[in-house]
């Protein structure tokens, strides 16, 4: 379907922490390397391995080869899960938590936590706080919680999605699935065929009822993307030929594209075809640079571009016509 295309990343923003044991770069260009060190028992002093392990506030905990589910206490804990699928819980306080190798469930919870992932398909969950988290190899899930967010996906076809709060999401390499949620949030693809979603709430299931203008910035760069905005969203699709996915009837300040290229990226206008015939589309061009697509005779995106834009490059797309959507009966 058309509605599925990829979408690719474009700005390339660094972000450096500090996380006790040295810095660790997150970039659009990572090549997906982890710190060289983490926290263990001979550095530290405090770290064991074993089955389950917790300590006290501001603990060490390592890992080992096994599976292990980990647990700090109301301070600042270092973690770090080395080989093995491990579970690593930060509870309270501004906890660093890596996972390393295998397939790891790190959850930050309150405060401003650091993440890493490591090897594997990770699930990565900020919490309450301001969160910065970093997939780094394979194919993960994260989810920033509340609070304003950095999330990086690293290596792999990664699931990224804000939360609440203003978020910044970076897909980084592969083929990625950014949502930023509730909030003004910025959302870069990065490098591979990205799908970004600047809808408010639950990604494209909500394109049928958008809600709100938070006023998100979407980034797809290179390659050949889809951009979902929402109301009062900037877009810019950078090279390729992109899709710039709008809802028709959406409420609000109507979305900006900021580098439309007639005859090689196109509109798609969903519409709800269970509630009437498919409304009337009109292309009105302002300047020779300046356009704007009206739904049923109100404008719903303005288009900036260096050459003439005209229906041909408008596609209404039924909203049953969509993968998942239910059909009359």
């Amino acid at each position: 379907m058309l509605f599925l295309a990829g979408l690719m990343g474009m700005m390339i923003v660094g972000a450096s922490v500090a996380v006790g044991w040295g810095d660790l770069e997150a970039a659009d260009d990572v090549a997906g390397d982890g710190p060289a060190g983490g926290p263990d028992g001979a550095s530290g002093g405090t770290g064991t391995s074993g089955a389950g392990l917790s300590g006290p506030a501001g603990s060490i905990i390592a890992g080992s080869p096994l599976a292990e589910a980990m647990t700090g206490g109301a301070g600042d804990d270092q973690m770090n899960g080395y080989d093995g699928p491990d579970t690593l819980s930060g509870l309270d306080g501004d906890d660093s938590l890596l996972g390393s190798c295998g397939a790891d469930l790190l959850d930050g919870g309150e405060g401003d936590d650091r993440l890493w992932g490591g090897d594997g398909g990770d699930t990565l969950t900020g919490g309450a706080g301001d969160d910065f988290i970093f997939g780094m190899l394979g194919n993960d899930v994260v989810d920033g919680g509340s609070g304003a967010d950095s999330v990086h996906g690293g290596m792999g076809a990664d699931l990224l999605t804000g939360g609440e709060g203003d978020d910044a999401l970076h897909g980084n390499h592969g083929g990625d699935t950014l949502t930023g949620g509730a909030g003004a949030d910025s959302l870069f693809g990065g490098f591979g065929q990205d799908l970004i979603d600047g809808l408010t709430g639950e990604g494209g299931a909500d394109a049928a009822s958008p809600v709100g203008a938070d006023g998100d910035c979407l980034n797809g760069g290179d390659g050949d993307d889809t951009l979902l905005a929402g109301a009062g969203d900037t877009l810019t699709g950078g090279a390729g030929d992109d899709q710039f996915v709008i809802v028709g009837g959406m409420p609000g300040q109507e979305a900006e594209v900021m580098d439309f290229t007639g005859g090689e990226d196109q509109v798609l206008v969903i519409y709800d075809d269970l509630a009437g015939p498919p409304p009337a589309v009109e292309v009105r061009s302002l300047s020779a640079t300046d356009h704007v697509v009206l739904i049923d005779g109100v404008v719903q995106v303005s288009l900036t571009s260096d050459g003439p834009v005209g229906l041909s490059d408008i596609a209404l797309v039924p909203l049953t016509g969509l993968p998942g959507a239910a059909t009359a009966a």
